[in-house]
């Protein structure tokens, strides 16, 4: 409707519109959203995976690999969503390769992780990689909160 308003109604010089009260609310409301449940999600994920780390039960690990999973779809489906929705053409290019080099480096860390197992321990590793997964989302949000918080 906005869109629609601004091409097809012409105002005279030194008039505008703005929109306020419960629609710019919910403009506020889903942009903040679009933020705090993909992190949310990626918080949860780090979560399972410690979790993952102390499951001595089949039963338990079947489960914890099931939420493992659904939650890291989701936060990484509503993460690119995100990210594309607001990024220009240009810098979609990007942002998929650097989605892409996160997948593809996997098989490094995946490769470091036969040795840690050895040295740490399987439930050590697991908690220091699912460790340095919660660090890295928390300063990722916080350091970027306020940039992407005040886009328009």
């Amino acid at each position: 409707m906005q869109q629609r308003v601004n091409t097809e109604v012409q105002l005279p010089a030194g008039y505008w519109l703005d929109y306020g009260g419960t629609f710019e609310q919910l403009q506020s409301a889903s942009k903040r959203l679009s933020i705090v449940v993909p992190v949310t999600l990626v918080l949860i994920l780090g979560l399972l995976l410690m979790a993952f780390g102390f499951a001595w039960e089949v039963w338990q690990a079947y489960l914890l690999l099931g939420l493992i999973g659904f939650a890291q779809g989701i936060a990484m489906l509503t993460m690119t969503i995100a990210l594309l929705e607001d990024a220009g053409p240009l810098m979609r290019g990007r942002i998929m390769g650097v989605r892409m080099l996160a997948v593809y480096g996997m098989p490094i860390g995946l490769s470091a992780s036969g040795w840690l197992v050895e040295a740490l321990g399987y439930t050590n590793m697991v908690l220091l990689y699912s460790g340095f997964g919660l660090f890295a989302t928390l300063a990722i949000a916080f350091t970027w909160r306020a940039s992407l918080l005040k886009r328009e």
